[in-house]
């Protein structure tokens, strides 16, 4: 989802600043001006401008030194960075499509894998037929994640019940959770308490002139992300009845405290440690105590990572 600010027509959302998009609204015509340098000077009349023409006219041009002699070392500032290959971007899904992803587990790496492997396994282990295209898999081998796309709502009932998948003679369990359709938002609320499961809060949570479609809580925690269908988020929301504040819902960067690397979460770790590691501090635990110093994976702060 990629909404970056809450904005809506109704009193209840953000409105995204106008100062910016005047200012380049102002930028553009200007930029985008049809009227030519010739045609400005056929088109003055003033005497004083029309004398300064005749004069740089008369002139002789400036010297410039558009070119580098080959003997010299041109200067830092002609010298241009290169910014590297750049990734291509993989086509989109199509929008219509259900879309299903899977999380392996047990340490299996799909960067490791024959990426024809996980088609057949899903489809033998979901009972789906082999019929032309009945599905279509993307690999995220840095998350480690699968995402499968059918414009079939039997063949996404079918692979929603997928709990485990056999890949090269091993059997691995998976999990599996819904993904968002691509013309929607997330929002969050906080602090709604865990005493109401998520079944019941959809029951009660109302949001004027938006369309809630679907709704789950944020690990273990009182949060509760709610996706909206289309790319604005509202900012306020009843829950009970009750007016209740609504944010945008920002991705956060995924770190494995398993194997103490990014890009992905512990539950789905391909290269799980032999001998496991401390989560705080990294220090590999060899079954007595140790003196743990906490250190962030991504900033390398003396803290717990992400806290």
């Amino acid at each position: 989802m990629d909404a970056s600010h809450q904005d809506t027509p109704t009193a209840d959302a953000h409105q995204l600043p106008s100062g910016s998009s005047q200012e380049e609204t102002m930028d553009s015509h200007d930029m985008q001006d049809t009227t030519t340098p010739e045609e400005d000077d056929e088109n003055i009349s003033s005497p004083w401008i029309e004398v300064t023409r005749r004069a740089n006219r008369r002139s002789p041009p400036p010297q410039r030194h558009s070119a580098i002699a080959l003997d010299e070392t041109p200067p830092k500032s002609a010298l241009r960075r290169g910014s590297g290959p750049r990734r291509p971007k993989q086509p989109p899904l199509p929008m219509e499509d259900y879309k299903v992803g899977f999380r392996p587990r047990n340490g299996l790496s799909l960067a490791k894998i024959n990426p024809m492997h996980p088609t057949a396994a899903i489809a033998r282990e979901a009972g789906i037929p082999n019929n032309p295209k009945p599905f279509q898999l993307r690999i995220d081998k840095e998350q480690n994640v699968i995402v499968a796309s059918t414009p079939s709502p039997a063949i996404e009932k079918a692979l929603e019940t997928l709990q485990k998948n056999n890949v090269g003679g091993n059997t691995y369990e998976v999990a599996v959770y819904p993904v968002a359709p691509d013309n929607s938002c997330k929002g969050v609320i906080y602090n709604i308490g865990t005493d109401c499961s998520v079944e019941e809060f959809k029951a009660v949570i109302e949001a004027p002139g938006y369309e809630v479609l679907c709704l789950g809580r944020l690990r273990s925690s009182s949060a509760l992300v709610i996706t909206f269908k289309g790319k604005k988020v509202p900012f306020y929301i009843y829950v009970h009845r009750v007016l209740t504040r609504c944010y945008l819902y920002k991705r956060t960067l995924a770190y494995c405290t398993t194997c103490h690397q990014s890009g992905h979460r512990a539950d789905v770790c391909p290269n799980p440690p032999e001998t496991p590691k401390c989560k705080d501090c990294g220090v590999t635990l060899s079954g007595g105590q140790h003196e743990c110093h906490p250190r962030c994976g991504l900033c390398d702060g003396a803290h717990t990572t992400a806290a």
